[in-house]
């Protein structure tokens, strides 16, 4: 197994406790905008993400972002508080959801994780925010994906300002 994939697994295990009470809302439409994907990421979709509406963010651009949404209350892929997507197709928003990487240096483009954000939405915040081990997990994930991403497609990613606001996360530095 490569290190990415126990990285994976790892971070789901970690997720458990704190996903077992929920009712899944970050699977639901109840979100404006459900979850952003790589155009490689939507590829690797079975059944070529039938049952998601995909938007083009910024189309022609390499590695170009899009916007997700469900065509019913669901996302298709969800089944009872568990996702039916292996770990190497889930989306990296699917797998990190609600912690975002919080990434510095971008003017010479050196790109760092240099903490995480944790959307305040999701009603285990608190308390993901201070799981030491799953953050750790989270962000030794994220130093590996910020080394592989284009600088230009993980700002796309990371650019909604308002979904990431200081308002609507808790931070956590490194």
């Amino acid at each position: 197994m490569s290190e990415e994939a126990v990285l994976r697994e790892s971070i789901l295990s970690l997720f458990r406790s704190h996903c077992m009470g929920c009712s899944g809302s970050c699977c639901s439409a109840e979100l404006e905008d459900v979850f952003i994907a790589f155009d490689w990421e939507v590829e690797r979709l079975p059944d070529g993400g039938k049952g998601l509406v995909v938007t083009d963010c910024r189309p022609g651009m390499p590695g170009c972002v899009k916007h997700i949404s469900f065509e019913g209350d669901r996302c298709p892929f969800s089944g009872s508080r568990t996702c039916s997507l292996s770990l190497d197709t889930r989306p990296l928003d699917c797998l990190t959801h609600p912690v975002y990487p919080e990434v510095t240096g971008w003017d010479d483009n050196r790109l760092s994780v240099s903490g995480l954000r944790v959307r305040k939405s999701c009603h285990r915040a608190e308390q993901i925010s201070g799981d030491n081990r799953l953050l750790g997990a989270i962000k030794e994930f994220w130093d590996r994906q910020v080394a592989c991403i284009s600088p230009e497609a993980l700002g796309e990613w990371l650019s909604d300002s308002e979904y990431l606001s200081e308002e609507n996360t808790v931070l956590r530095r490194f």
